[in-house]
């Protein structure tokens, strides 16, 4: 992956500007430690039903969500929506339906309100699978990707000031993607040519 950054040279002494780009090969990020990331091992297997009845849970699953297996059997009535948040309950069993209608396998991103009162978000991918006796089941994969979803966040409102600033220069601004070949322009270009690119 490569960084560009683009930035405008102007000498005061000739008034000539000069538009310079800065290129910089970035290396994969690395795991930090302590970041919760990809839980693969939080596993669960459920019913295909409207509570999406819990069959089997992991231990991780337990420490993700804060209750026992005893907890999740006597407080939750074994119902895996029970743990999702209200307000997502109804997109959860939703994107569900429709990857299933689609398939056999789906992802799904909500937030679980974890036993201690926080707010976690959590990826589900999950698997559809029949018994022989034809009860159908989902085996679900569950990441915590709270701390992913609160860096998006913060990155989507520096994006939107940047937005505004650029909505308010005189110059054209544009990205190029070397790799692709492809050029993109700020919206600043129609405003001065009059003409799509």
């Amino acid at each position: 992956m490569v960084a560009v950054c683009l930035f405008r040279i102007v000498q005061a002494d000739t008034a000539r500007r000069t538009l310079a780009i800065l290129l910089r090969k970035l290396e994969p990020e690395q795991p930090r430690s302590g970041d919760t990331g990809m839980l693969v091992s939080s596993t669960l297997r459920c019913r295909t039903d409207s509570a999406f009845t819990l069959l089997q849970v992991n231990d991780h699953v337990h420490r993700l969500a804060g209750y026992s297996r005893e907890e999740l059997r006597s407080e939750l009535n074994d119902q895996l929506i029970r743990l999702i948040a209200p307000e997502d309950r109804e997109k959860v069993r939703q994107a569900i339906h429709s990857s299933l209608i689609r398939g056999t396998t789906g992802e799904v991103e909500y937030r679980v309100r974890h036993k201690d009162g926080r707010q976690l978000w959590i990826r589900n991918s999950f698997f559809q699978h029949t018994s022989p006796m034809g009860e159908e089941y989902l085996d679900c994969f569950l990441s915590d990707i709270t701390d992913s979803k609160r860096e998006f966040d913060a990155l989507k409102k520096k994006i939107d000031r940047y937005e505004i600033i650029l909505a308010q220069t005189e110059h054209v601004l544009f990205e190029w993607d070397y790799i692709r070949d492809t050029v993109s322009f700020s919206d600043t270009w129609y405003k001065i040519m009059g003409r799509p690119v």
